[in-house]
């Protein structure tokens, strides 16, 4: 073996150690020869600063390696490998070099005299341990010494090892976060290796999944679950994101372990459920039948059995079965045998039915009747779905798309075609919840053409959490499939809802049953009497029941269930029956009016609970459970709720408890709630704005209670939050604002209560620590988080101001809290990094990161000049600090050059332009290298070359550009408001190059502007990003190109109000209103012009920061005045009317020059008329008038729309 040692700087004092009867430090360790004959060596190697015991050893001092492993496979032979990965020293050993350790005691290890060669190699590799596996599997492949070696691995258990970087940090990062597990000094031989050129660990993770494909290496990723206490923060070492690698050929999906970094490769006992895992994998790899052989790519003849590649695709999707309800024996009989479902049923060609009716006459219950009929007829499908409230999660459109596939994949006929799709989506979609509604359909129609009949049986729609609009276009997707793919396919859809507007304009093109009190009144006295049974009254009695229910239910199931529930409740409490009856009135508010009566006779020492309840019930984003509720309670009430019984004792049949979670048992009690307090019930909320202020009120007066000393305290809530402490961190991080936003005008309690808060160091903790942690979770960025938060404190300062208290401490609450709110999240950010500066000094990896976080914030908040200094600052340092090929550096540095990107002006020299250009162009190149080519930070730069192309009037290279990162945008990111924003950017290079068609067609096929574009619906502008009304100003803009003008002025208005409403007024809205008036102008619709005009003025004069919008707007309305004023003269319309607000607006004094306008109009066009019988100067002044739009367009738009963060 001597033959290898030249290439080794190792004594051969290190060879000695190897043997298994010693615990040298380094060398491969034989912990068990293995009984029997020996059928695999398992090989485990440590991270850096980690030992081949220690790594692997419990604090209960179970070794798992030496102790559990042997047991459990008895025929392996278990080593561990240790190398000089010390954090301490001068070592200059790399991983190179460890990895070429490795290889050199394997072959020592495995002698071919006593060995064979074939025996197989399984590694067990602990965070950058995973590397010098990795490393040694390449230089095998590579080195003919080696390739026996390499012949021989089978499979690699990762735990907790950096493959790349995420969506938020880079490969480079990670392994810094690594290295600051470490407090004392670090050998930098094996950061020199790893962090300045992170792009050679990219490369190798390259060369390793092009290498194990042949012959197969199996590959399971481990990843860990908790933050590692680092310091005085805890913090993610090793993201999912990092640690998980591509689900293909061999490489299976990520596997999640209960622990942090140092924990997930440690094990208390052989009964420990994180071993067991880690077991089962183990004896998965060495055991090829339970699974496809790796690096086999599963076809639909060798999946039947491969019920473990199922599980993992049904996790991805999380899947969650539907049970559907029971029907009471001998109901809903009447449904089935219908005129529409017997259509349905036929060869008429009907494709859908729309099954609708008021609140509680038992929808659910029929829907579930009907697929559970279907079910048992031959050669049929049936899919089921509900949008149960009582479930988190299943109320959304991600849900119902779960449920499709997973029911799809569960049909033995269509799991061959179904899961090969499913695994191709999962290569395009990093998650389940990206899929869209219209895709999961088209693969239902594709598989339904195997059976005679395939139904879709949709219950509930009108329960989905989603906007109205939402679940509108929903339904359009719905109905297109239907109709648009291939016709003669078997797929059939049931809808049920309530009655409602949007719903019955797409449901009633095709067959509609509309449930009416008659056809259910037989079915509620049949569950009645199955009810009444069980409660054994005397036959006088159960008649007397009998007849009050079918007297006063009127059909409504929920009705007859409430009235024998409080009937039950009210035995059981030795009450009079008579009498309950007596007070029970017929319709659904007079039953609810009367069970919260009983409730109040029977609990009255539980009402203000029962109003919590009730309330968080009501308004909360999703059922919460009894935990939040308990901490809720103990903010507002000052009264801890012991269990699940006194909720039920104080809600009684009003609310429902699935999973330990509170939700009400009608969505109808929802509606009675929010109503408004009725016969002063003290037990409701007032209103539903109440109930926001309610809600807001608990969830500020929780967050303040980490109101510490100082921003940073050694034990930060989200430290535990996921241990089940602080159960309602989440919730009241993340809804803290909406509700408070939809509170209307806040009272002197709230104003106390928010101004609490944003003066406290639990408001900095929650801006710079617990709200972006939340968000990011939901994969939301920092910019678009907190772009988004903006609007919510827009809404949250109007409600400060409209609040009515007129005393002279509320109006300096107002004002304090109004001056605080313009500056919180800045000063928030400045106050964390002046923390972050004194504990780690000014040129810390930290601070480094508070730099970019503030420009970012201060960007987001109207100081842009500030940002780019603080930009500046942070990428001098990191490239000072750490070289200009470090992650943070590239990320300062493109952050720096997109700010001086979106504020260099139109007129800068052609040479500034093309240096910003190839600026990016070298910036965009470098992060490909080292973060990776489709990481988010890569595909930012990308884009923002693009934007750079397009501001230097290179068109057709900016579309090129912006059409390839907008495909891998797609493909790598979904459906994120990144991707929405170079959606945006690509159709205005489109409309640029006249490409109108291909322009319009691209922003329709945003959802949200396909919604929005609609213009038969009622639309919720609060549900949409401030993005989306960007691309429907320039989708109005694409249709007046086209001459529709009508649609364009629609499409004008949405934009404004939705900017005005998300992002308040600024210069760019103001150019938008300008767009609006000159068509209306156009059109002869001078009222309504002026009307825009002066509106607009008025509201202007407000800022000082908009008094040159406001001149443009004065111009124009002089201008609008004196077209109206010549059309009247010539007999075309009646004569202007100036009235005092027109007067106001064109006499006040703005003390600035009038802002030049971009165009002058001639003579021709004030006097023009359309009503002209003259063509020609129509089409003359009709062509004019679009050229001058596109040079407003070109001049102000751009500037604008491209402006991305």
């Amino acid at each position: 073996m001597s033959q290898y040692s030249p290439s080794l700087q190792y004594s051969t004092s290190l060879t000695s150690q190897t043997d298994s009867s010693r615990r040298g430090q380094y060398g491969l360790e034989v912990l068990s020869e293995g009984k029997g004959p020996v059928t695999v060596d398992i090989v485990a190697v440590h991270g850096l600063g980690g030992h081949r015991i220690r790594t692997w050893t419990h604090k209960s001092q179970c070794y798992w390696l030496g102790d559990l492993l042997p047991v459990d496979i008895p025929d392996a032979r278990i080593m561990t490998f240790g190398y000089d990965a010390n954090v301490r020293g001068s070592s200059l050993n790399t991983f190179k070099d460890s990895a070429r350790l490795l290889l050199h005691h394997l072959l020592l290890k495995r002698d071919p005299g006593t060995i064979p060669s074939s025996r197989p190699i399984l590694f067990i590799c602990h965070s950058l341990g995973g590397i010098v596996a990795k490393q040694a599997l390449v230089k095998a492949c590579s080195s003919p010494e080696y390739r026996v070696i390499r012949g021989s691995i089978i499979g690699t258990i990762f735990m907790g090892t950096p493959h790349r970087g995420s969506s938020v940090a880079s490969l480079g990062k990670v392994v810094a976060d690594i290295a600051r597990l470490f407090s004392f000094s670090i050998s930098m031989s094996h950061l020199r290796s790893l962090l300045p050129n992170s792009q050679e660990l990219s490369e190798l993770s390259s060369e390793f999944c092009q290498n194990i494909m042949s012959p197969p290496v199996k590959v399971v990723n481990f990843f860990e679950s908790k933050r590692t206490k680092v310091g005085l923060m805890r913090i993610p070492i090793v993201p999912q994101a990092s640690a998980v690698m591509d689900p293909v050929g061999p490489i299976q999906e990520g596997i999640s372990l209960d622990g942090d970094h140092r924990q997930i490769c440690q094990f208390a006992n052989g009964d420990d459920t994180q071993y067991q895992l880690v077991l089962g994998n183990i004896r998965g790899i060495l055991a090829p039948e339970t699974g496809p052989l790796p690096g086999r790519v599963d076809t639909p003849n060798n999946i039947d059995n491969n019920k473990t590649d199922v599980e993992s695709i049904l996790a991805w999707l999380q899947y969650r079965s539907t049970p559907l309800l029971q029907p009471v024996e001998g109901t809903c009989q009447w449904a089935f045998d219908s005129l529409p479902m017997k259509e349905l049923r036929g060869g008429s060609g009907h494709k859908m039915l729309w099954i609708h009716g008021s609140p509680g006459v038992g929808k659910s219950f029929l829907s579930s009747y009907i697929a559970s009929r279907l079910r048992t007829e031959s050669d049929t499908i049936v899919i089921y779905s509900t949008f149960n409230a009582h479930t988190p999660g299943s109320r959304k459109e991600a849900a119902l798309v779960s449920v499709i596939l997973g029911q799809l994949l569960a049909e033995p006929r269509f799991k061959d075609d179904v899961f090969s799709s499913l695994v191709s989506l999962s290569r395009e979609y990093v998650s389940a919840a990206q899929i869209p509604f219209r895709k999961a359909l088209q693969i239902l129609v594709k598989a339904c053409h195997n059976c005679r009949r395939c139904y879709l049986v949709l219950d509930g729609l009108d329960e989905m959490t989603e906007s109205t609009t939402e679940k509108t276009n929903l339904l359009r997707a719905l109905v297109d499939v239907q109709y648009e793919e291939d016709y003669s396919h078997p797929f059939k859809a049931i809808v049920t809802s309530r009655d409602m507007t949007p719903f019955r304009e797409i449901l009633s093109c095709d067959l509609s049953l509309q449930i009416k009190p008659k056809d259910t009144a037989d079915d509620v006295m049949k569950l009645a009497r199955l009810e009444l049974h069980k409660l054994a009254l005397p036959k006088s009695m159960t008649d007397l029941v009998s007849d009050t229910i079918r007297q006063r239910s009127h059909g409504l199931f929920i009705w007859a269930s409430l009235f024998v529930s409080g009937l039950q409740t009210q035995l059981s409490d030795n009450n009079d029956i008579k009498t309950y009856i007596a007070e029970t009135k017929e319709g659904l508010d007079s039953l609810y009016a009367h069970t919260i009566l009983q409730l109040h006779r029977t609990s009255p020492g539980l009402l203000e609970i029962r109003k919590l309840v009730l309330t968080f019930c009501s308004m909360a984003a999703m059922p919460l459970e009894l935990s939040e509720i308990c901490n809720a309670s103990d903010i507002e009430l000052n009264c801890h709720i012991e269990s699940l019984d006194t909720i039920y004792k104080a809600c009684g049949p009003l609310i429902e408890i699935t999973d330990g979670r509170v939700s009400l048992s009608h969505l109808s009690i929802r509606d009675y709630i929010l109503a408004g307090r009725r016969q002063d019930d003290i037990s409701l909320p007032e209103s539903s704005t109440a109930a926001h202020t309610t809600m807001a009120n608990i969830c500020l007066k929780y967050l303040c209670l980490d109101d510490h000393q100082q921003p940073f305290s050694c034990f930060p809530w989200y430290d535990n939050h996921e241990n089940g402490q602080y159960p309602l961190l989440r919730y009241a991080s993340l809804n803290w604002g909406r509700h408070m936003a939809q509170a209307g005008p806040l009272d002197l309690t709230s104003l106390e209560v928010l101004r609490s808060f944003i003066a406290s160091n639990a408001g900095i903790r929650w801006a710079t620590s617990y709200y972006p942690l939340f968000q990011h979770q939901r994969g939301e960025s920092l910019p678009s988080a907190f772009a988004e938060l903006q609007s919510l404190f827009l809404q949250i300062k109007s409600g400060v101001l409209k609040s009515g208290s007129i005393n002279t401490h509320c109006s300096s609450t107002r004002a304090e809290i109004c001056q605080v709110l313009d500056t919180f999240f800045v000063q928030s950010f400045e106050t964390v990094l002046a923390v972050e500066r004194s504990i780690t000094g000014t040129k810390s990896r930290g601070t480094i990161e508070r730099l970019l976080d503030l420009s970012r914030v201060l960007r987001i908040f109207g100081s842009p000049k500030q940002a780019r200094l603080t930009a500046r600052e942070a990428s001098s340092i990191a490239i000072a600090r750490f070289g200009s090929l470090d992650p943070l550096s590239l990320i300062c540095t493109h952050h720096a050059l997109l700010l001086e990107l979106n504020n260099m002006p139109r007129t800068a020299n052609t040479e500034s332009k093309e240096s910003m250009i190839q600026d990016l162009r070298d910036l965009s190149f470098s992060m490909r290298k080292v973060l990776g080519q489709y990481h988010q930070d890569t595909l930012r730069c990308r884009h923002d070359l693009g934007l750079a192309l397009f501001r230097d009037q290179q068109v057709s290279d900016s579309y090129f550009v912006l059409r390839k990162v907008y495909e891998d945008m797609k493909k790598h990111l979904g459906q994120s408001k990144l991707t929405q924003r170079t959606a945006n950017n690509l159709a205005n290079a489109l409309y640029t190059l006249k490409r109108l068609n291909e322009a319009e067609s691209l922003l329709l096929s945003i959802e949200d502007i396909k919604q929005l574009s609609q213009d038969t619906v009622s639309i919720e502008l609060d549900s949409y990003h401030i993005y989306s009304f960007e691309s429907l100003e320039l989708l109005a803009n694409v249709y007046l190109q086209q001459t529709q003008t009508s649609k364009a002025v629609l499409m004008h208005e949405r934009a404004i109000a939705g900017r005005a409403l998300l992002g308040g007024y600024d210069a760019e809205l103001f150019l938008w209103v300008t767009n609006l008036g000159a068509i209306l102008v156009w059109q002869e619709e001078f009222a309504k012009a002026s009307s825009l005009y002066v509106f607009w003025i008025s509201n202007g004069l407000k800022n000082i920061q908009l008094s040159s919008s406001v001149t443009m707007l004065r111009k124009h309305l002089i201008e609008c005045l004196e077209k109206w004023k010549i059309a009247s003269e010539k007999g075309l319309c009646e004569a202007p009317v100036y009235d005092a607000k027109i007067a106001a607006a064109i006499d006040t004094a703005l003390g600035t020059d009038p802002v030049v306008f971009p165009f002058s109009p001639s003579s021709s066009f004030l006097c023009w008329s359309k009503r002209s019988t003259n063509s020609i100067p129509a089409l003359l002044f009709f062509l004019s008038f679009i050229s001058i739009v596109l040079y407003m367009f070109w001049t102000h738009w751009p500037h604008g729309l491209v402006t991305f963060y």
